[in-house]
């Protein structure tokens, strides 16, 4: 026995008005939307399992690698120094507002070093595409813009963290936080914040729970005319990240043994001014300096791994 799709075709259909063949091809017409209907919300569902995510900011890979956490027994650690290989005259950045909070001219905080060791700070250190290792735990971090500059300038934080930005000066500051990648740092891909600050308050609207949701990097920047402020933030999906301190050294603690690629990241230190005319409007920076070692960890003991930054 023939059956009809649709009631409207059963009826003509039955009164012999139509033939079977034409309610076939109506109901084919209905068929195929809904099977691509059907198909798309398989796809829609399985997008969680598809999707990529940052195995160090900047590289993409399956969701199938995304780090997981585990008991650490017997890890190992990895303990280094990053130098310059000779001492750096750093550049004034030109201020051009404020300048009874801001100072007339500020050295760049874009390279600290020991001028002793020649040891650099704010170099950030990581165990690249590491799959597995001790519990990355979200935190709560607060960015202060004091003197017209951000403290930190360099952020660390796990996904799912939370950060917010406050201003101790006495003067209008706007957070404008894009979207960039690490090996492209100022491409400002995507608006992540903006959010215009009076003194001496803390933003209504911290950095959105989409952009800490999965690892990424964020290049951060003043819009309200103190152009030469900056920072960095690296929301990481391991624990395995370290900012050198002022004296370059680093270590990365309970690190499971095995090889891995350990990776150097520093934002670099070229600051070009931007003109019209002879006023300065801002300033474009040079690529980040990068480094890459292959190391391999053993149980219960330490692991060196210096850089020397070819300056």
């Amino acid at each position: 026995m023939q059956t009809c799709w649709l009631a409207e075709v059963c009826e003509l259909t039955a009164s012999g008005l139509i033939p079977f063949d034409v309610e076939r091809m109506n109901m084919a017409k209905y068929i195929a939307p809904v099977a691509l209907m059907v198909a798309l919300s398989v796809v829609l569902l399985a997008l969680p399992f598809w999707e990529t995510v940052q195995a160090g900011p900047g590289m993409s890979v399956p969701i199938a690698a995304r780090y997981k956490a585990a008991d650490v027994i017997n890890g190992g650690s990895v303990k280094g120094t990053v130098k310059l290989t000779k001492a750096v005259t750093l550049p004034e950045l030109v201020i051009g507002a404020d300048v009874e909070t801001c100072a007339a001219a500020k050295t760049s905080p874009r390279l600290v070093f020991d001028k002793a060791s020649l040891g650099v700070g704010n170099v950030v250190v990581f165990l690249d595409g590491i799959e597995s290792g001790k519990k990355a735990v979200p935190t709560q971090v607060m960015i202060d813009q004091k003197g017209c500059q951000y403290f930190p300038h360099i952020t660390v934080v796990p996904a799912k963290s939370k950060v917010n930005f406050k201003s101790s000066d006495g003067i209008l500051h706007n957070v404008h936080v894009w979207k960039g990648t690490i090996d492209n740092p100022h491409s400002k891909s995507g608006d992540v914040l903006n959010a215009a600050m009076k003194d001496n308050t803390v933003s209504p609207s911290p950095m959105s729970k989409r952009a800490m949701r999965k690892p990424g990097f964020y290049f951060v920047q003043c819009d309200a005319g103190h152009y030469w402020m900056s920072a960095y933030i690296f929301v990481v999906e391991h624990p395995y990240y370290v900012v050198t301190n002022d004296k370059g050294e680093f270590e990365l603690k309970d690190v499971p043994a095995g090889t891995y690629n350990l990776r150097f990241w520093h934002e670099g230190w070229e600051a070009k001014p931007d003109k019209q005319g002879d006023k300065v409007v801002g300033y474009s920076y040079g690529a980040p300096i990068q480094n890459r070692a292959s190391i391999t960890v053993e149980g219960g003991k330490v692991t060196k791994a210096d850089w020397t930054i070819p300056n």
